[in-house]
């Protein structure tokens, strides 16, 4: 089952924003930190090497994170020059004598070191495949029972494998369990002054970590009794007197299933966080052709788009949520949400009067109060009027013949004050006129940020001027990727209007 997969060219600032995604996907996927460091470190080492000593050089990395089994694998493919004496460099664990597998004198030796299972195949493509088992080398028990002799017992049987804490009740469970990494627990149904299905429930109200196993043992007979501990929620429940091979399958087993639960919860949610956060406009909105380029800073973007009918015509709304990645990815989806409501309950009115319902929306009823937004917003109306209002955002320009003209249209934050007017401007855009509307991560260490254009940005869209739509997009996102890298320090997006022919 394929968790990640990304294609990067062969350059090390590429690589670097590669191993910052996968290392926040890895975070949401929550496993050991020796499989993080594992999958972390291969990626690192084998793509630095590869992308500066393959001869020759290849054109593009790929980089794959699978399910197999119980272990995490990671390939990284590419089509440049292919280390036939792989197997041998193995053997010989001698890392500085061998070119491809010798950055930074760490390499091939200490991935060897960490991994389970480490193989490579010259060829077209090359492929190096690395194992971790997910569970690591030796995950966490919590054991609680009642009886000292019973909780010894248990921890005797299942200390060759695991590392083992032991809470002698109910109370010193949700206390271990609040202050420790625990991979599952192995509990007593019946315990002083409570029972099996009460810790499980008082569990699965912690939000502060990822869910946990839970292994019942007890000498209940009570058909209903016992169906109500499998719909509390447990792995599996084992009837005493237990033997010590039939526990410790049982909680191997437990662990396994577990692990492959989470990844593909993983797999779940991390889909999902990408599909919420690709905003592709159509090609053409009423008079005007549109398009958008963007990057973000890691797992999860803050920059969003929205765009909504309304009489006449059609809203987009470009906004920035303050910060990058999955929170602020997060907070830009309830604030999706809430603008929605305010549009679909107002659509007639105009952009400045929207962003004021808006803010007082968020100060009064304080909407995502933890959160600030700036964004932009554009109504095109079907004659070609467009009406353009912001609050806190960088400013829309418009480029032509002449040169480029900041549009100021400066409001400020939303939710600031209950009652706030923001300004609005009106234009329309003649044939060989482009508007674009940015967000600051264009210009983020700017002092001037969102007033003024950064100079390589202004002549990089100036050059573009006269080419065709499409075209002028693709230079641009080329040259701001060139200039910003790969691994951007914030969240970016641009977004061109032109009048259509």
């Amino acid at each position: 089952m394929i968790l990640f997969e990304a294609s990067i060219p062969p350059d090390l600032l590429a690589l670097s924003a590669l191993r910052k995604d996968l290392s926040a996907r890895l975070d949401t996927l929550c496993p050991a930190d020796p499989v993080r460091q594992a999958i972390l470190l291969t990626l690192s080492e084998i793509g630095a090497n590869t992308i500066l000593h393959a001869d020759p050089a290849p054109e593009t990395v790929t980089v794959r994170l699978s399910l197999q089994g119980a272990s995490l694998s990671i390939e990284i493919e590419d089509d440049g020059g292919g280390f036939h004496d792989f197997d041998g460099a193995c053997a010989r664990s001698i890392v500085k004598q061998d070119h491809l597998f010798a950055e930074s004198g760490r390499g091939l030796a200490i991935i060897q070191s960490m991994v389970d299972g480490l193989s490579y195949v010259p060829g077209a493509p090359n492929r190096l495949r690395a194992t971790k088992r997910l569970a690591g080398e030796r995950p966490t028990l919590l054991i609680v029972e009642d009886s000292p002799i019973l909780l010894e017992t248990y921890a005797a049987m299942l200390s060759g494998s695991y590392d083992i804490l032991r809470a002698p009740g109910f109370d010193a469970a949700i206390g271990i369990a609040g202050s420790h990494a625990i991979d599952g627990i192995v509990t007593d149904l019946h315990l002083e002054g409570h029972d099996g299905s009460a810790l499980i429930d008082a569990l699965e109200w912690k939000a502060d970590r990822p869910p946990v196993p839970v292994l019942v043992l007890t000498g209940e007979r009570d058909p209903d009794r016992l169906r109500a501990v499998f719909n509390a929620g447990v792995e599996q429940v084992l009837s005493k007197p237990v033997s010590p091979d039939a526990l410790r399958n049982a909680v191997a087993a437990m662990l396994t299933r577990n692990a492959r639960n989470n990844a593909r919860m993983f797999r779940f949610f991390s889909a999902t966080i990408d599909r919420e956060g690709q905003d592709d406009l159509p090609a053409r909105i009423g008079p005007v052709l549109a398009q958008s380029r963007h990057a973000r800073a890691g797992f999860g973007r803050g920059d969003f788009l929205c765009l909504f009918r309304r009489p006449g015509g059609h809203r987009l709304v470009l906004a920035d949520v303050m910060g990058h990645g999955l929170a602020a990815q997060l907070a830009a989806m309830r604030f999706r949400a809430a603008m929605a409501g305010v549009h679909g309950a107002m659509p007639h009115v105009p952009c400045h009067l929207f962003l004021s319902a808006l803010s007082r929306a968020m100060a009064k009823d304080l909407l995502l109060p933890e959160a600030f937004f700036s964004l932009v917003v554009a109504d095109i109306d079907e004659d070609g009027l467009i009406s353009l209002s912001a609050a806190g955002h960088p400013r829309p320009f418009v480029s032509d013949a002449h040169g480029i003209t900041m549009v100021e249209v400066d409001g400020p934050f939303l939710g600031l004050f209950e009652e706030v007017e923001y300004p609005m401007l009106q234009l329309r855009l003649n044939p060989g006129q482009r508007l674009y509307l940015p967000t600051d991560g264009l210009d983020a260490r700017s002092e001037q940020v969102g007033r003024e254009l950064p100079d390589w940005l202004a002549g990089a869209v100036l050059g573009q001027r006269e080419a065709p739509f499409a075209e002028a997009g693709d230079s641009l996102d080329a040259e701001i990727r060139a200039t910003l890298s790969r691994a951007p320090e914030d969240d970016w997006t641009l977004v061109m209007l032109e009048p259509a022919a």
